[in-house]
């Protein structure tokens, strides 16, 4: 106990006359005696006790692994180390999406802006003021030359987004395939040390990824999601679009983003003519290229499946007859897909 009303609680490893050095489990620590009100002593059994819970810590934070059982260990961590990679990779997509649209809504203003100074000028009699005249040219023509370069980084903004969905979706698949094959692995390591004696260390280690394996497996949920089927192995399913439209969407899984028609879009209230900017190529079933609006959708949702802020694409036409477009990557990436065409 402290003098300044702070405890510290661990064990004695070295004492003088004038201070004491204590181990608190993580490290040692010297203190001052005339800084200490009073010592309480423990007794051996608070004090083994008291090691104990110091190894647990030392096993769960992995800084402390029972003999023989390092290959369990680094597999254990190499699976938290993929865990991590998804919250990562997903941070990045989702800051990804976050730039594409402050650049998308800069665009805008830029081209509000210009559009207000176009149509002064239009009115303007370049005979009464020549030099304002010339004036608002230049300002509409830097306007002009801003807004180029910003559309031309919202087209590699896009292609980032792209880019991160892919990776989310790969660290989602390596993440799952390697859960189902740790656990398998852990299960048949637990099975061969229960024929003999486990010592306490050994049991502790065995419980603590056996929990955390437990809190894993909640990372994934099982959706089976109804779908129909046109002509070939095409599927069909609906879907709910901002909270407000359902719609029935292909699932398509060679399409980069989500895609919907201007019809659609416009029963969504987005104002195609003030998306004047993100402009994006799309490869159609048949291999021809066609441009598209890029949009983001607020949300999209398929069963008991959401994503929010979805890079989506508008188009002009129908994929299918009574059809509204096809659910691309932008929306599967999130998920481990399993597609049964039967």
């Amino acid at each position: 106990y402290l003098k300044n009303k702070n405890v510290i609680k661990g064990l004695i490893e070295n004492e003088t006359d004038s201070q004491i050095i204590i181990n608190l489990g993580i490290g040692k620590f010297t203190i001052q005696k005339k800084e200490v009100e009073s010592i309480k002593k423990s007794e051996p059994q608070e004090r083994e006790d008291l090691k104990t819970d110091w190894r647990k810590k030392d096993i769960k934070s992995g800084a402390f692994v029972p003999p023989g059982f390092g290959e369990i260990a680094d597999k254990f961590q190499e699976l938290k180390a993929m865990r991590e990679k998804i919250n990562i990779v997903r941070n990045n997509l989702n800051a990804a999406k976050e730039e594409f649209e402050n650049n998308k809504n800069k665009i805008n203003k830029l081209v509000a802006k210009r559009d207000k100074k176009t149509e002064v000028l239009r009115d303007f009699d370049p005979k009464k003021n020549t030099a304002l005249y010339n004036d608002f040219v230049g300002e509409i023509n830097s306007l002009n030359a801003e807004i180029a370069s910003q559309s031309d980084n919202l087209k590699k903004l896009n292609d980032k987004s792209i880019e991160s969905s892919k990776s989310l979706h790969q660290a989602i698949t390596d993440y799952k395939d390697n859960l189902d094959n740790f656990a398998s692995y852990f299960n048949d390591e637990l099975k061969l040390a229960e024929k003999r004696e486990i010592f306490e260390d050994e049991a502790y280690f065995f419980d603590n990824i056996k929990n955390e394996l437990s809190d894993f497996e909640n990372d994934f949920r099982e959706e089976i999601i109804s779908a129909s089927k046109l002509s070939g192995d095409s599927l069909v399913v609906e879907a709910r679009l901002n909270d407000t439209i359902n719609c029935t969407l292909i699932v398509d899984t060679g399409a980069s983003v989500v895609t919907i028609t201007k019809n659609l879009a416009e029963r969504l209230g987005i104002d195609l003519d003030s998306q004047v900017a993100g402009d994006m190529e799309i490869v159609l079933a048949d291999g021809n290229c066609i441009n598209a609006k890029a949009v983001s959708l607020k949300s999209v949702e398929v069963g008991g499946l959401r994503v929010d802020n979805v890079l989506t694409a508008v188009i002009d036409n129908s994929p299918a007859p009574g059809l509204d477009g096809l659910l691309g990557m932008s929306f599967l990436n999130n998920f481990r897909i399993k597609i049964d065409s039967n």
